[in-house]
């Protein structure tokens, strides 16, 4: 994803880039802020939960092993 290429959520907010990733994505520059919430809302914590449950399932493997 493109937020990800530029360093992601917190790089792209402390840098003030969500405005240039909306205009190199075909939206407008006013469409920046609106992606840094939908971002922020619904694309980081689904990253998050997803990275709680392989760091769980790798703590489980050894029942996979035996």
């Amino acid at each position: 994803m493109v937020v990800k290429r530029e360093g992601g959520h917190r790089t792209v907010t402390s840098n003030n880039l969500w405005a240039m990733l909306s205009k190199d994505m075909g939206h407008g520059y006013e469409d920046g802020e609106y992606m840094r919430i939908v971002y922020a809302m619904y694309v980081t914590p689904r990253i998050f939960r997803i990275s709680v449950l392989l760091e769980n399932l790798n703590s489980f493997s050894f029942l996979l092993e035996s």
